[in-house]
């Protein structure tokens, strides 16, 4: 990773302009604080992300060993008294925070040559905006989640006095946990105000401050703002996690700020009404983006208890739909695909084999059921629509995200799709979450390939050993499904560009066999699947 030379954002290696303002990147130089120690204990070891005020590099505490982030203010800004005032007030804000939905600040200062910095808590996850471009609208039990986390964090901070004024999904952070459970963290006081008596503020009136597309309407008038606008904000967030879409989209960030001052709010049941969104989350979202601060929920708490009530109800709806194995008569949760007493499989939803059968030629790479006795209603024109983007994909690969509640017949829909597919002459391959619900790297992406490949598990190891795939990439690839490592000194570096080269090459060999020489890769449930195998099928071309 280089630097532009004219504004220091940081750019891929063989970037010849800026991303950022343009500018030519052949002087570019490399990052010079990768390697250095600030604050005589932090070793920055890598960049991990920029923002407006400055860069977050993952670094080594030395006499503990333990990994943390430095963020540093961008060079260019130092001569700026209020930036630097804002960073240090972001420092002394955050530093106040100590609630477990919130980063943790281990240290702050200024090093001898002038480098302000803001030592956090390591956070090894993905920011809900890289979630939302590649999941695209949520649960609602997980919106539910997610929101309930952001607001316990915003009520302990406007308890203490301090508002966020710049939450969006890149400053709420998701990972995962021991067993499995998701952990969210709000981060980035970067514009945190001070209120209350003693509080200082370094904002003025007048000054707008803030990312427009998330903004309070009195904070777009640079008016004084509270923790109501912070509640705004998560009404827009929540808005996003609904629809896949901001309520307020213009073409320069002026217009967005005046529509969300001026403009009537969006309901957004009718932004996007196959989600079937339930009328009382949509009630909250819509009290939460209220022109007025006086209208809206007058607290994060009082919000929190808002979103915790529907989240119960839909946890009771539920569990009141409940499945029984029959294999053992055991009693599952009618989502559930496979029992948990018996592992025997629940319902008729296409998932995996543990290996490729090929039929009568020519060869079909199906995995879906054969066809139901019963004719598919209601969802012609969508069926119609499939065909026609596939027919648009004769010359590059494209993918299609078919979203939706459970049970509205997403896998119907696609058990017809694959039927049309196969009887055009496609070859069909598909894949989905691991029967026990744990997330393991690449499943999926070792599902597609035995089954475009038409080999058991066994025979790709020797595949992935032997010289029967000319492109070491390839091998390389395959050999990652199996047995995931990654890069070899590089923690937290995998080899999905090498998995998505082997799939690639497992998806021409299946193109050759089929009639038509055209490919279809099905993946249910991917937001339940690993990220890794996500970001290989994102890789394939």
């Amino acid at each position: 990773m280089k630097l532009c030379p004219q504004c220091s954002t940081p750019n891929d290696d063989d970037a010849r302009f800026c991303a950022h303002c343009g500018a030519g990147t052949d002087e570019a130089r490399p990052d010079p604080l990768i390697g250095r120690t600030v604050g005589g204990a932090y070793l920055l070891q890598e960049l991990v992300g920029v923002g407006g005020m400055g860069r977050v590099y993952r670094a080594e505490q030395n006499m503990l060993g333990r990994t943390v982030a430095v963020k540093v203010i961008h060079p260019h800004l130092l001569g700026d008294d209020q930036t630097v005032a804002r960073f240090y007030n972001e420092a002394r804000a955050a530093s106040r925070l100590n609630h477990p939905d919130s980063v943790s600040i281990i240290d702050f200062g200024r090093t001898e040559d002038g480098i302000l910095y803001l030592v956090m808590e390591y956070l090894a996850g993905k920011d809900l905006a890289h979630i939302l471009a590649e999941e695209g609208p949520l649960p609602f039990g997980r919106i539910c989640r997610v929101a309930r986390h952001v607001l316990s964090a915003l009520g302990e901070a406007h308890a203490l006095g301090v508002v966020h004024r710049d939450l969006k999904p890149e400053n709420v952070i998701c990972r995962t946990v021991r067993k499995g459970a998701e952990q969210i963290k709000v981060v980035d006081f970067g514009l945190a105000h001070i209120v209350g008596p003693g509080g200082t503020s370094i904002t003025t009136p007048g000054l707008v401050c803030g990312t427009p597309d998330y903004m309070s309407p009195e904070q777009g008038k640079g008016e004084t703002v509270d923790g109501r606008g912070d509640l705004y904000s998560v009404g827009v967030v929540l808005f996003e996690m609904l629809t896949d879409r901001l309520p307020y989209e213009d073409d320069t960030p002026t217009k967005v700020v005046f529509k969300h001052i001026h403009d009537p709010t969006p309901d957004p049941r009718e932004t996007a009404p196959h989600r079937a969104i339930p009328d009382d989350l949509a009630e909250v979202c819509l009290k939460a983006l209220r022109k007025k601060a006086s209208e809206r929920f007058q607290s994060a708490d009082e919000m929190y208890e808002a979103v915790r009530k529907i989240e119960e109800r839909l946890e009771a709806a539920k569990n009141a739909s409940i499945t029984t194995c029959p294999s053992c008569g055991g009693r599952n949760p009618a989502e559930q695909r496979f029992c948990g007493t018996c592992g025997a499989r629940l319902t008729d939803r296409f998932t995996i084999p543990p290996s490729f059968r090929s039929v009568a030629p020519p060869p079909r790479t199906s995995l879906l059921p054969g066809p139901t006795e019963t004719r598919l209603i209601g969802r012609r024109a969508e069926l119609d629509r499939l065909i026609e983007l596939r027919d648009q994909s004769e010359r590059a690969s494209l993918w299609v995200r078919v979203v939706g509640e459970a049970g509205v017949g997403k896998t119907r829909l696609m058990n017809e799709l694959g039927q049309q597919l196969v009887a055009d002459g496609d070859a069909l391959a598909a894949a989905g979450p691991h029967p026990s619900g744990a997330i393991v790297p690449y499943w999926p992406i070792r599902q597609l390939m035995a089954t475009l490949l038409d080999v058991d598990e066994p025979r790709m190891r020797e595949i992935a050993e032997s010289d029967a795939v000319g492109d070491p990439i390839a091998r390389a690839g395959i050999a990652e499904v199996l047995d995931p490592k990654g890069l070899d000194g590089r923690r937290g570096k995998g080899r999905a560009e090498a998995v998505a080269v082997a799939l690639a090459a497992a998806v021409r060999v299946a193109a050759g066999r089929s009639r038509s020489g055209r490919v279809g890769l099905f993946v249910d449930d991917l937001w339940r699947c690993d990220s890794l195998s996500a970001r290989a099928l994102a890789l394939l071309t």
